[in-house]
Protein backbone atom coordinates (compact mmCIF):
# COMPACT_ATOMS: atom_id res chain seq x y z
CA UNK A 1 0.00 0.00 0.00
CA UNK A 2 1.13 3.47 -0.87
CA UNK A 3 1.16 5.94 2.19
CA UNK A 4 2.86 8.76 0.95
CA UNK A 5 -1.00 10.70 0.76
CA UNK A 6 -0.50 10.61 4.11
CA UNK A 7 2.45 12.25 3.89
CA UNK A 8 1.12 15.08 1.41
CA UNK A 9 -0.61 16.71 4.20
CA UNK A 10 2.25 17.25 6.11
CA UNK A 11 4.66 17.93 2.81
CA UNK A 12 6.22 21.27 3.69
CA UNK A 13 7.28 20.02 7.76
CA UNK A 14 8.51 16.51 6.32
CA UNK A 15 10.43 18.24 3.54
CA UNK A 16 11.64 21.01 6.52
CA UNK A 17 12.74 17.99 8.61
CA UNK A 18 15.14 16.70 5.98
CA UNK A 19 16.91 19.69 4.88
CA UNK A 20 17.35 20.12 8.85
CA UNK A 21 18.74 16.36 9.13
CA UNK A 22 21.05 17.35 6.26
CA UNK A 23 22.12 20.55 6.82
CA UNK A 24 22.65 18.57 10.75
CA UNK A 25 24.98 15.85 9.27
CA UNK A 26 27.11 18.53 7.19
CA UNK A 27 27.99 20.33 10.19
CA UNK A 28 28.89 17.31 12.14
CA UNK A 29 31.33 16.89 8.72
CA UNK A 30 33.07 19.77 8.97
CA UNK A 31 34.10 19.71 12.53
CA UNK A 32 36.53 17.25 12.20
CA UNK A 33 38.29 18.84 9.65
CA UNK A 34 38.34 22.07 11.29
CA UNK A 35 39.91 20.68 14.16
CA UNK A 36 42.32 18.79 11.93
CA UNK A 37 43.36 22.06 9.49
CA UNK A 38 43.67 23.97 13.72
CA UNK A 39 46.07 21.03 14.77
CA UNK A 40 48.37 20.88 11.43
CA UNK A 41 48.41 24.85 10.60
CA UNK A 42 48.00 26.67 13.93
CA UNK A 43 49.08 24.61 17.42
CA UNK A 44 52.23 23.64 15.36
CA UNK A 45 53.02 26.84 13.78
CA UNK A 46 52.06 28.20 16.89
CA UNK A 47 49.67 30.91 15.14
CA UNK A 48 47.16 32.13 17.88
CA UNK A 49 45.02 34.02 15.50
CA UNK A 50 44.98 31.08 13.43
CA UNK A 51 43.68 28.99 16.27
CA UNK A 52 41.17 31.38 17.86
CA UNK A 53 39.72 31.83 13.94
CA UNK A 54 39.02 27.98 14.04
CA UNK A 55 37.85 27.90 17.21
CA UNK A 56 35.15 30.78 16.23
CA UNK A 57 34.24 28.59 12.62
CA UNK A 58 34.00 25.09 15.02
CA UNK A 59 31.72 26.96 17.82
CA UNK A 60 29.37 28.63 14.83
CA UNK A 61 29.14 24.89 13.37
CA UNK A 62 28.48 23.40 16.47
CA UNK A 63 25.76 26.14 17.17
CA UNK A 64 24.56 25.81 13.86
CA UNK A 65 24.01 22.18 14.07
CA UNK A 66 22.11 22.76 17.45
CA UNK A 67 19.82 24.74 15.84
CA UNK A 68 19.23 22.19 12.88
CA UNK A 69 18.76 19.16 15.31
CA UNK A 70 16.17 21.45 17.43
CA UNK A 71 14.47 22.29 14.03
CA UNK A 72 14.38 18.52 12.97
CA UNK A 73 12.78 17.10 16.48
CA UNK A 74 9.89 19.76 16.23
CA UNK A 75 8.97 18.67 12.01
CA UNK A 76 9.72 14.87 13.04
CA UNK A 77 7.14 15.15 16.29
CA UNK A 78 4.66 17.39 14.04
CA UNK A 79 4.82 14.96 11.03
CA UNK A 80 4.75 11.61 12.65
CA UNK A 81 1.89 12.25 15.10
CA UNK A 82 -0.43 14.24 12.49
CA UNK A 83 0.53 11.44 10.00
CA UNK A 84 -0.29 8.63 12.83
CA UNK A 85 -3.65 10.94 13.12
CA UNK A 86 -4.88 10.99 9.71
CA UNK A 87 -4.07 6.92 9.51
CA UNK A 88 -5.87 6.11 12.70
CA UNK A 89 -9.27 8.46 11.17
CA UNK A 90 -8.79 6.24 7.65
CA UNK A 91 -8.52 2.85 9.59
CA UNK A 92 -11.61 3.68 11.90
CA UNK A 93 -13.70 4.86 8.82
CA UNK A 94 -13.07 1.95 6.76
CA UNK A 95 -13.85 -0.59 9.85
CA UNK A 96 -17.36 1.22 9.88
CA UNK A 97 -17.78 0.56 6.41
CA UNK A 98 -16.60 -3.42 6.95
CA UNK A 99 -18.62 -6.42 6.32
CA UNK A 100 -19.30 -8.38 9.01
CA UNK A 101 -17.07 -10.98 7.59
CA UNK A 102 -14.70 -9.35 7.20
CA UNK A 103 -14.62 -8.25 11.01
CA UNK A 104 -15.52 -12.01 11.85
CA UNK A 105 -12.37 -12.70 9.71
CA UNK A 106 -9.81 -10.65 11.49
CA UNK A 107 -11.19 -10.57 14.72
CA UNK A 108 -12.34 -7.83 17.13
CA UNK A 109 -8.98 -7.50 19.20
CA UNK A 110 -7.29 -7.65 16.25
CA UNK A 111 -8.42 -4.96 14.74
CA UNK A 112 -7.79 -2.98 18.17
CA UNK A 113 -4.19 -3.76 18.09
CA UNK A 114 -3.86 -2.55 14.09
CA UNK A 115 -5.69 0.71 15.73
CA UNK A 116 -3.09 1.08 18.30
CA UNK A 117 0.15 -1.18 18.55
CA UNK A 118 0.60 -1.07 14.58
CA UNK A 119 -0.07 2.76 13.92
CA UNK A 120 2.14 3.65 17.13
CA UNK A 121 4.76 1.42 15.33
CA UNK A 122 4.76 3.42 11.96
CA UNK A 123 4.75 6.86 13.91
CA UNK A 124 7.71 5.81 15.83
CA UNK A 125 9.33 4.83 12.33
CA UNK A 126 8.77 8.06 10.45
CA UNK A 127 10.00 9.81 13.51
CA UNK A 128 12.78 7.73 13.64
CA UNK A 129 13.26 8.02 10.06
CA UNK A 130 12.96 12.04 10.32
CA UNK A 131 15.85 12.15 13.49
CA UNK A 132 18.30 9.87 12.74
CA UNK A 133 17.58 7.44 9.76
CA UNK A 134 18.32 10.01 7.02
CA UNK A 135 21.06 11.76 9.23
CA UNK A 136 22.99 8.46 9.40
CA UNK A 137 23.09 7.94 5.77
CA UNK A 138 24.49 11.36 5.25
CA UNK A 139 27.17 11.28 8.13
CA UNK A 140 28.57 7.65 7.15
CA UNK A 141 28.62 8.60 3.49
CA UNK A 142 29.97 11.73 4.08
CA UNK A 143 32.64 10.80 6.95
CA UNK A 144 34.21 7.72 4.43
CA UNK A 145 34.68 10.05 1.57
CA UNK A 146 35.86 12.53 4.32
CA UNK A 147 38.21 9.89 5.55
CA UNK A 148 39.22 9.13 1.91
CA UNK A 149 40.62 12.34 1.11
CA UNK A 150 42.54 12.99 4.34
CA UNK A 151 44.14 9.09 3.94
CA UNK A 152 43.14 7.34 1.22
CA UNK A 153 45.50 4.19 2.54
CA UNK A 154 44.05 4.71 6.37
CA UNK A 155 40.18 4.39 4.53
CA UNK A 156 40.39 1.02 2.88
CA UNK A 157 40.10 -0.86 6.87
CA UNK A 158 37.13 1.76 7.41
CA UNK A 159 35.82 1.01 4.30
CA UNK A 160 36.10 -3.14 4.69
CA UNK A 161 34.22 -2.60 7.95
CA UNK A 162 31.25 -0.58 6.57
CA UNK A 163 30.60 -3.44 3.96
CA UNK A 164 30.82 -5.83 6.91
CA UNK A 165 28.19 -4.01 8.80
CA UNK A 166 25.96 -3.76 6.14
CA UNK A 167 25.88 -7.61 5.16
CA UNK A 168 25.26 -8.21 8.71
CA UNK A 169 22.33 -5.77 8.89
CA UNK A 170 21.31 -7.92 5.58
CA UNK A 171 20.90 -11.12 7.34
CA UNK A 172 19.63 -9.92 10.25
CA UNK A 173 16.65 -8.03 8.93
CA UNK A 174 15.91 -11.34 6.27
CA UNK A 175 15.64 -13.54 9.73
CA UNK A 176 13.45 -10.87 11.70
CA UNK A 177 11.08 -10.17 9.71
CA UNK A 178 8.66 -13.68 9.53
CA UNK A 179 9.46 -13.91 13.54
CA UNK A 180 8.34 -10.13 14.28
CA UNK A 181 5.07 -10.68 12.06
CA UNK A 182 4.76 -13.64 14.67
CA UNK A 183 4.77 -10.91 17.84
CA UNK A 184 2.36 -9.03 16.39
CA UNK A 185 0.02 -11.89 15.51
CA UNK A 186 0.86 -12.81 19.52
CA UNK A 187 -0.26 -9.67 20.78
CA UNK A 188 -3.47 -9.95 18.84
CA UNK A 189 -4.01 -13.12 21.03
CA UNK A 190 -3.38 -11.04 24.30
CA UNK A 191 -5.68 -8.45 23.29
CA UNK A 192 -8.14 -10.73 22.20
CA UNK A 193 -8.53 -13.00 25.50
CA UNK A 194 -8.36 -9.40 27.45
CA UNK A 195 -11.31 -7.96 25.46
CA UNK A 196 -12.97 -11.60 26.54
CA UNK A 197 -12.06 -11.36 30.24
CA UNK A 198 -13.06 -7.33 30.34
CA UNK A 199 -16.70 -8.19 28.50
CA UNK A 200 -17.69 -10.71 30.32
CA UNK A 201 -15.93 -10.15 33.95
CA UNK A 202 -18.80 -10.20 35.98
CA UNK A 203 -19.50 -13.88 34.61
CA UNK A 204 -16.27 -14.99 35.23
CA UNK A 205 -16.43 -14.18 39.24
CA UNK A 206 -19.49 -15.37 39.41
CA UNK A 207 -18.58 -18.81 38.32
CA UNK A 208 -15.68 -18.35 40.43
CA UNK A 209 -13.47 -19.24 37.35
CA UNK A 210 -10.56 -16.70 37.59
CA UNK A 211 -8.15 -19.57 37.69
CA UNK A 212 -8.52 -21.10 34.75
CA UNK A 213 -9.08 -17.50 32.91
CA UNK A 214 -5.71 -17.10 34.32
CA UNK A 215 -4.27 -20.01 32.97
CA UNK A 216 -5.59 -18.89 29.49
CA UNK A 217 -3.98 -15.18 29.85
CA UNK A 218 -0.32 -17.30 31.27
CA UNK A 219 -0.77 -19.61 27.98
CA UNK A 220 -1.23 -16.68 25.31
CA UNK A 221 1.30 -14.06 27.21
CA UNK A 222 3.91 -17.45 27.21
CA UNK A 223 3.55 -17.59 23.41
CA UNK A 224 4.33 -13.66 23.19
CA UNK A 225 7.14 -13.66 25.42
CA UNK A 226 8.74 -17.00 23.18
CA UNK A 227 7.98 -14.82 19.88
CA UNK A 228 9.79 -11.75 21.37
CA UNK A 229 12.65 -13.42 22.57
CA UNK A 230 13.20 -15.47 19.47
CA UNK A 231 12.66 -11.60 16.98
CA UNK A 232 14.67 -10.19 19.31
CA UNK A 233 17.39 -12.42 19.74
CA UNK A 234 17.62 -12.40 15.91
CA UNK A 235 18.01 -8.61 16.21
CA UNK A 236 20.05 -8.07 19.67
CA UNK A 237 23.47 -9.83 17.75
CA UNK A 238 22.96 -6.82 15.50
CA UNK A 239 24.60 -4.29 17.39
CA UNK A 240 27.32 -5.71 19.11
CA UNK A 241 28.83 -7.42 16.05
CA UNK A 242 28.41 -4.24 14.18
CA UNK A 243 30.57 -2.56 17.10
CA UNK A 244 32.95 -5.90 16.89
CA UNK A 245 33.33 -5.00 12.78
CA UNK A 246 33.92 -1.23 13.28
CA UNK A 247 36.30 -1.81 16.24
CA UNK A 248 38.65 -4.03 14.20
CA UNK A 249 38.50 -1.40 11.64
CA UNK A 250 38.99 1.12 14.14
CA UNK A 251 42.40 -1.24 15.49
CA UNK A 252 43.70 -1.66 12.06
CA UNK A 253 43.31 1.64 11.29
CA UNK A 254 45.58 2.86 14.63
CA UNK A 255 48.15 0.59 13.84
CA UNK A 256 48.49 1.60 10.27
CA UNK A 257 48.46 5.67 11.70
CA UNK A 258 51.41 4.27 13.88
CA UNK A 259 53.37 3.30 10.91
CA UNK A 260 52.57 6.21 9.30
CA UNK A 261 53.51 8.59 11.97
CA UNK A 262 56.63 6.76 12.58
CA UNK A 263 57.84 7.27 8.91
CA UNK A 264 56.58 11.12 8.64
CA UNK A 265 53.75 9.68 6.08
CA UNK A 266 51.00 12.19 7.70
CA UNK A 267 50.54 14.16 10.34
CA UNK A 268 49.07 14.32 14.05
CA UNK A 269 45.91 16.96 12.93
CA UNK A 270 44.81 14.17 9.92
CA UNK A 271 45.08 11.32 12.43
CA UNK A 272 42.67 13.29 15.34
CA UNK A 273 40.62 13.82 12.36
CA UNK A 274 40.40 10.64 10.61
CA UNK A 275 39.61 9.25 14.66
CA UNK A 276 36.50 11.17 14.99
CA UNK A 277 35.31 10.62 11.52
CA UNK A 278 35.97 6.85 12.46
CA UNK A 279 33.46 7.38 15.67
CA UNK A 280 30.88 8.86 13.38
CA UNK A 281 30.74 6.09 11.36
CA UNK A 282 30.56 4.01 14.01
CA UNK A 283 27.89 6.01 15.71
CA UNK A 284 25.87 5.92 11.97
CA UNK A 285 26.20 2.58 11.08
CA UNK A 286 24.18 1.46 15.30
CA UNK A 287 21.76 4.35 13.99
CA UNK A 288 20.99 2.81 10.72
CA UNK A 289 21.00 -0.68 12.35
CA UNK A 290 18.46 0.45 14.81
CA UNK A 291 16.09 2.09 12.33
CA UNK A 292 16.22 -1.53 9.96
CA UNK A 293 15.34 -3.19 13.46
CA UNK A 294 11.64 -0.66 13.88
CA UNK A 295 11.60 -0.96 9.92
CA UNK A 296 11.55 -5.12 10.41
CA UNK A 297 8.39 -4.37 12.90
CA UNK A 298 6.67 -1.19 11.04
CA UNK A 299 7.54 -3.67 7.89
CA UNK A 300 5.05 -6.53 10.04
CA UNK A 301 2.38 -3.21 11.14
CA UNK A 302 2.38 -1.82 7.41
CA UNK A 303 0.87 -4.75 5.99
CA UNK A 304 -1.03 -5.97 8.83
CA UNK A 305 -2.87 -2.07 8.35
CA UNK A 306 -2.79 -2.79 4.43
CA UNK A 307 -4.66 -5.87 5.06
CA UNK A 308 -7.47 -3.35 7.08
CA UNK A 309 -7.80 -1.42 4.20
CA UNK A 310 -7.60 -3.22 1.16
CA UNK A 311 -11.11 -5.71 2.74
CA UNK A 312 -14.11 -5.58 1.15
CA UNK A 313 -16.29 -3.23 2.49
CA UNK A 314 -20.20 -3.91 2.71
CA UNK A 315 -21.55 -3.87 -0.85
CA UNK A 316 -23.97 -1.62 -2.18
CA UNK A 317 -25.30 -3.26 -5.40
CA UNK A 318 -28.01 -0.55 -6.53
CA UNK A 319 -27.09 2.83 -5.42
CA UNK A 320 -30.42 4.59 -5.90
CA UNK A 321 -34.32 2.68 -5.58
CA UNK A 322 -37.32 4.01 -5.44
CA UNK A 323 -39.11 4.31 -2.12
CA UNK A 324 -40.10 1.05 -0.37
CA UNK A 325 -43.66 1.28 0.86
CA UNK A 326 -44.50 -2.39 1.52
CA UNK A 327 -42.51 -3.80 4.38
CA UNK A 328 -43.31 -7.23 4.13
CA UNK A 329 -40.20 -10.09 4.79
CA UNK A 330 -40.21 -13.31 2.37
CA UNK A 331 -37.43 -16.18 2.56
CA UNK A 332 -37.58 -19.03 -0.24
CA UNK A 333 -34.68 -22.02 0.30
CA UNK A 334 -32.42 -19.70 1.74
CA UNK A 335 -29.28 -21.75 3.58
CA UNK A 336 -26.69 -19.96 4.78
CA UNK A 337 -23.04 -20.64 6.12
CA UNK A 338 -20.59 -18.21 7.89
CA UNK A 339 -17.57 -17.05 5.84
CA UNK A 340 -14.70 -19.72 6.97
CA UNK A 341 -16.84 -22.01 8.93
CA UNK A 342 -15.85 -25.73 9.00
CA UNK A 343 -19.51 -26.46 10.40
CA UNK A 344 -22.62 -27.57 8.88
CA UNK A 345 -25.03 -24.71 7.35
CA UNK A 346 -26.14 -22.35 9.84
CA UNK A 347 -29.61 -22.09 7.69
CA UNK A 348 -30.93 -24.43 5.77
CA UNK A 349 -33.21 -24.31 3.24
CA UNK A 350 -35.47 -21.87 5.37
CA UNK A 351 -38.37 -20.30 4.38
CA UNK A 352 -41.24 -18.07 5.55
CA UNK A 353 -43.07 -15.41 4.91
CA UNK A 354 -44.76 -12.28 7.05
CA UNK A 355 -47.42 -10.09 5.35
CA UNK A 356 -46.60 -6.04 5.88
CA UNK A 357 -47.55 -4.84 9.43
CA UNK A 358 -47.84 -8.12 11.12
CA UNK A 359 -45.90 -9.89 13.40
CA UNK A 360 -43.42 -12.78 13.16
CA UNK A 361 -42.62 -14.88 15.98
CA UNK A 362 -39.54 -16.98 15.76
CA UNK A 363 -38.78 -19.58 18.26
CA UNK A 364 -36.21 -21.75 18.85
CA UNK A 365 -33.01 -23.12 21.37
CA UNK A 366 -29.89 -21.48 21.02
CA UNK A 367 -28.17 -22.62 18.44
CA UNK A 368 -31.16 -23.09 16.52
CA UNK A 369 -30.56 -20.17 13.25
CA UNK A 370 -32.54 -17.74 15.10
CA UNK A 371 -30.41 -14.88 15.14
CA UNK A 372 -28.79 -16.06 11.98
CA UNK A 373 -31.92 -15.00 10.36
CA UNK A 374 -31.66 -11.26 12.16
CA UNK A 375 -28.13 -11.02 10.63
CA UNK A 376 -29.31 -11.29 7.11
CA UNK A 377 -31.96 -9.40 7.77
CA UNK A 378 -29.83 -6.70 8.37
CA UNK A 379 -27.40 -7.17 5.22
CA UNK A 380 -24.32 -8.20 7.07
CA UNK A 381 -23.87 -11.11 4.61
CA UNK A 382 -25.06 -11.57 1.56
CA UNK A 383 -23.74 -14.78 0.44
CA UNK A 384 -26.46 -17.00 0.99
CA UNK A 385 -28.49 -19.31 -1.02
CA UNK A 386 -31.77 -18.40 -2.12
CA UNK A 387 -33.98 -15.49 -1.88
CA UNK A 388 -34.69 -12.46 0.48
CA UNK A 389 -37.26 -10.26 0.18
CA UNK A 390 -38.12 -7.02 1.77
CA UNK A 391 -41.46 -5.38 0.46
CA UNK A 392 -40.97 -7.51 -3.08
CA UNK A 393 -37.58 -6.43 -3.66
CA UNK A 394 -34.63 -8.71 -3.57
CA UNK A 395 -32.31 -7.94 -0.54
CA UNK A 396 -29.42 -7.79 -2.07
CA UNK A 397 -30.37 -4.78 -4.05
CA UNK A 398 -31.51 -2.52 -1.74
CA UNK A 399 -29.14 -0.29 -0.85
CA UNK A 400 -27.52 -0.88 2.40
CA UNK A 401 -28.27 2.64 3.92
CA UNK A 402 -31.73 2.16 2.61
CA UNK A 403 -31.94 -1.43 4.08
CA UNK A 404 -31.00 -0.27 7.68
CA UNK A 405 -33.01 3.20 7.97
CA UNK A 406 -36.23 0.75 7.01
CA UNK A 407 -35.28 -1.49 10.10
CA UNK A 408 -35.07 -0.71 13.89
CA UNK A 409 -32.85 -3.10 15.67
CA UNK A 410 -33.28 -4.08 19.50
CA UNK A 411 -30.25 -6.58 19.83
CA UNK A 412 -30.07 -9.46 21.96
CA UNK A 413 -26.77 -8.03 23.66
CA UNK A 414 -28.18 -4.54 24.85
CA UNK A 415 -25.34 -2.37 23.56
CA UNK A 416 -25.21 1.34 25.01
CA UNK A 417 -22.46 3.82 24.97
CA UNK A 418 -20.64 5.88 27.73
CA UNK A 419 -22.60 9.08 27.39
CA UNK A 420 -26.10 10.47 28.25
CA UNK A 421 -29.27 8.47 27.76
CA UNK A 422 -30.43 11.16 25.68
CA UNK A 423 -27.45 10.84 23.26
CA UNK A 424 -27.88 6.84 23.52
CA UNK A 425 -31.95 7.28 22.38
CA UNK A 426 -31.02 9.71 19.62
CA UNK A 427 -28.25 7.00 18.04
CA UNK A 428 -31.50 6.00 16.37
CA UNK A 429 -32.69 9.54 15.19
CA UNK A 430 -29.95 11.88 15.98
CA UNK A 431 -32.03 15.08 15.15
CA UNK A 432 -34.74 14.11 17.34
CA UNK A 433 -36.86 16.15 19.38
CA UNK A 434 -37.47 16.32 22.92
CA UNK A 435 -41.13 15.07 22.89
CA UNK A 436 -39.88 12.30 20.12
CA UNK A 437 -37.58 11.57 23.00
CA UNK A 438 -40.23 10.99 25.48
CA UNK A 439 -42.21 9.57 23.64
CA UNK A 440 -39.62 7.02 22.47
CA UNK A 441 -38.75 6.20 26.20
CA UNK A 442 -42.73 6.09 27.00
CA UNK A 443 -43.34 3.48 24.12
CA UNK A 444 -40.43 1.63 25.53
CA UNK A 445 -41.65 2.06 28.87
CA UNK A 446 -37.72 3.39 30.06
CA UNK A 447 -39.82 6.96 31.27
CA UNK A 448 -40.49 4.63 34.62
CA UNK A 449 -36.46 4.63 35.29
CA UNK A 450 -35.07 7.44 33.94
CA UNK A 451 -37.62 10.09 35.41
CA UNK A 452 -35.76 8.71 38.73
CA UNK A 453 -32.39 9.22 37.26
CA UNK A 454 -30.10 12.50 39.02
CA UNK A 455 -30.44 14.66 35.70
CA UNK A 456 -33.54 12.68 34.03
CA UNK A 457 -32.55 12.40 30.07
CA UNK A 458 -28.86 13.65 30.52
CA UNK A 459 -27.84 11.89 32.98
CA UNK A 460 -24.85 9.70 32.56
CA UNK A 461 -24.57 6.30 31.32
CA UNK A 462 -21.05 5.05 32.43
CA UNK A 463 -19.08 2.71 30.13
CA UNK A 464 -20.53 -0.65 29.29
CA UNK A 465 -23.88 0.79 31.08
CA UNK A 466 -22.04 -0.38 34.04
CA UNK A 467 -24.68 1.73 36.37
CA UNK A 468 -27.70 -0.02 34.34
CA UNK A 469 -29.33 -2.91 35.20
CA UNK A 470 -30.29 -5.55 32.53
CA UNK A 471 -34.12 -4.43 32.43
CA UNK A 472 -33.28 -0.71 32.13
CA UNK A 473 -30.49 -1.47 29.46
CA UNK A 474 -32.72 -3.25 27.51
CA UNK A 475 -35.15 -0.55 27.43
CA UNK A 476 -33.45 2.15 26.47
CA UNK A 477 -32.39 -0.24 23.66
CA UNK A 478 -35.94 -0.48 22.65
CA UNK A 479 -36.14 3.28 22.80
CA UNK A 480 -33.30 4.07 20.57
CA UNK A 481 -35.22 1.34 17.71
CA UNK A 482 -38.53 2.85 18.20
CA UNK A 483 -37.60 6.64 18.13
CA UNK A 484 -36.62 5.90 14.40
CA UNK A 485 -40.25 4.91 13.44
CA UNK A 486 -39.10 2.01 11.20
CA UNK A 487 -40.83 0.20 8.66
CA UNK A 488 -40.02 -2.85 10.40
CA UNK A 489 -38.82 -3.86 13.61
CA UNK A 490 -36.81 -7.00 14.79
CA UNK A 491 -36.44 -8.08 17.98
CA UNK A 492 -33.67 -10.24 18.75
CA UNK A 493 -34.31 -12.69 22.06
CA UNK A 494 -33.93 -8.66 23.90
CA UNK A 495 -36.98 -8.88 26.35
CA UNK A 496 -35.17 -11.80 28.58
CA UNK A 497 -34.08 -9.40 31.55
CA UNK A 498 -37.77 -8.06 31.44
CA UNK A 499 -40.91 -9.87 33.67
CA UNK A 500 -43.13 -11.48 31.93
CA UNK A 501 -45.50 -8.17 33.24
CA UNK A 502 -42.59 -5.37 32.02
CA UNK A 503 -42.56 -7.86 28.74
CA UNK A 504 -45.88 -7.57 28.39
CA UNK A 505 -46.71 -3.47 28.89
CA UNK A 506 -43.49 -3.49 26.48
CA UNK A 507 -45.41 -5.50 23.41
CA UNK A 508 -48.74 -3.82 23.82
CA UNK A 509 -47.46 -0.01 23.87
CA UNK A 510 -45.27 -0.78 20.40
CA UNK A 511 -48.73 -3.12 18.82
CA UNK A 512 -50.95 -0.02 19.67
CA UNK A 513 -47.71 2.45 18.78
CA UNK A 514 -46.67 0.51 15.78
CA UNK A 515 -50.11 -1.33 14.07
CA UNK A 516 -48.73 -0.57 10.35
CA UNK A 517 -44.85 -1.88 11.32
CA UNK A 518 -43.52 -5.47 10.52
CA UNK A 519 -42.98 -6.65 13.88
CA UNK A 520 -39.87 -9.83 14.05
CA UNK A 521 -39.86 -10.91 17.18
CA UNK A 522 -36.72 -14.22 17.91
CA UNK A 523 -37.15 -15.59 21.49
CA UNK A 524 -36.72 -18.70 23.23
CA UNK A 525 -39.97 -18.09 25.53
CA UNK A 526 -43.39 -19.41 24.33
CA UNK A 527 -45.79 -16.77 26.06
CA UNK A 528 -43.80 -14.34 24.48
CA UNK A 529 -43.88 -15.69 20.78
CA UNK A 530 -47.18 -16.60 20.75
CA UNK A 531 -48.41 -13.03 21.18
CA UNK A 532 -47.21 -13.44 16.90
CA UNK A 533 -49.69 -13.00 13.70
CA UNK A 534 -47.54 -16.42 12.99
CA UNK A 535 -44.70 -18.23 14.75
CA UNK A 536 -42.02 -19.58 12.97
CA UNK A 537 -40.30 -22.75 14.49
CA UNK A 538 -36.61 -22.92 14.56
CA UNK A 539 -34.49 -26.36 14.69
CA UNK A 540 -30.96 -26.96 13.93
CA UNK A 541 -31.37 -24.69 11.34
CA UNK A 542 -34.16 -25.50 9.81
CA UNK A 543 -37.40 -24.09 9.62
CA UNK A 544 -39.45 -27.13 11.38
CA UNK A 545 -42.98 -25.51 11.38
CA UNK A 546 -44.46 -22.08 10.56
CA UNK A 547 -47.82 -20.98 11.46
CA UNK A 548 -50.65 -19.64 14.11
CA UNK A 549 -50.22 -21.27 17.69
CA UNK A 550 -53.32 -23.68 16.52
CA UNK A 551 -51.91 -24.73 13.60
CA UNK A 552 -48.56 -25.57 15.11
CA UNK A 553 -49.88 -27.59 18.09
CA UNK A 554 -51.60 -29.30 15.48
CA UNK A 555 -48.93 -30.32 12.65
CA UNK A 556 -45.60 -29.43 14.53
CA UNK A 557 -44.26 -31.68 17.42
CA UNK A 558 -41.04 -29.73 18.20
CA UNK A 559 -43.69 -27.16 18.96
CA UNK A 560 -45.59 -29.40 21.02
CA UNK A 561 -42.84 -30.55 22.77
CA UNK A 562 -41.86 -26.54 23.46
CA UNK A 563 -45.25 -26.03 24.40
CA UNK A 564 -46.09 -28.40 26.79
CA UNK A 565 -42.38 -27.77 28.89
CA UNK A 566 -43.14 -24.32 29.01
CA UNK A 567 -46.59 -24.08 29.62
CA UNK A 568 -47.40 -27.31 31.40
CA UNK A 569 -49.77 -29.65 30.61
CA UNK A 570 -52.68 -27.93 31.85
CA UNK A 571 -51.51 -25.05 29.48
CA UNK A 572 -50.34 -22.88 32.53
CA UNK A 573 -47.28 -21.11 32.67
CA UNK A 574 -44.46 -22.96 34.46
CA UNK A 575 -41.92 -20.99 36.13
Amino acid sequence: MNYSKYIKSYYPGFCAGIFCVIMEGICDLAGPALLASMVNKGIRSGSMAYILELSGMMLAVAFLGAMFAAGRNIAASIVSRGFGANLREDLFTKMLKMSASSIDHIGQGSLITRMTNDVDQIIHFINSIMRMAVKAPVVCIGSIFMAFILSPSLSMPVISSVIAACLLIYVCLKIGYARFYAVQKAIDRVATLTQEYLQGIRLVKAFGVTDYEEKRFSSVNTELEKASVSANGALSILTPFITLSIQLGTVCVFYLAGVMVSRDYTEIGIIMAFTTYMAQILQSIVSISNAFNKFVRTRASTERISEILHENEEPDLIKELPKITDSGIVFENVTFSYPGSSEEAALKNVSLTCESGDTLSILGATGSGKTTIVALLLGFYTDYQGKILIGNKELRNIPLYKLRDMIGIVPQRSMLFSGTVSENIRWGKQEASDSELGWAARTAGADEFIDFMPKAYYSYIAQGAANLSGGQKQRLSIARAVIKKPQILIFDDCTSALDVLTEEQVLLHLKKEFPHVTKVIVTQRLATAIRGDKILVMDNGCAAGEGTHKELMAGCEIYRDIYYSQMGRGGELVE
